[in-house]
């Protein structure tokens, strides 16, 4: 019973380390789409089409907004992460997920 306990911490400790890593992964691509935008990306914003955000910080969204705002109008942010004064994102005191706005456009 007691390695049967074990593996299971065992694996959703890394299960949890494998999410942190494909949400880590998924912010430096989108902030690569945004800061360093190809010329692809920036034909298709040129024809009209919009790039969804999902799980940026407000920081990087704050930052977006300064200095890319020629491009805002082919942005949308959805699930935005909210951080603190450190920078850090805010969890949730009861489910230990990350504090999130949406624009509740359901």
């Amino acid at each position: 019973m007691k390695t049967l306990i074990t593996r299971t911490a065992l694996l959703a400790t890394l299960l949890i380390a494998a999410s942190a890593n494909a949400q880590s992964d998924a912010r430096t691509w989108q902030l690569k789409k945004i800061f360093n935008p190809t010329p692809a990306d920036l034909n298709r914003e040129a024809s009209g089409r919009v790039f969804i955000y999902d799980g940026l910080r407000d920081t990087d969204i704050e930052q977006a907004l300064q200095n890319q705002f020629e491009r805002v109008g082919a942005m949308m942010f959805v699930r935005t992460v909210v951080t603190g004064r450190s920078g850090a994102p805010l969890r949730d005191g009861t489910s230990g997920d990350y504090v999130t706005e949406d624009d509740d456009c359901d």
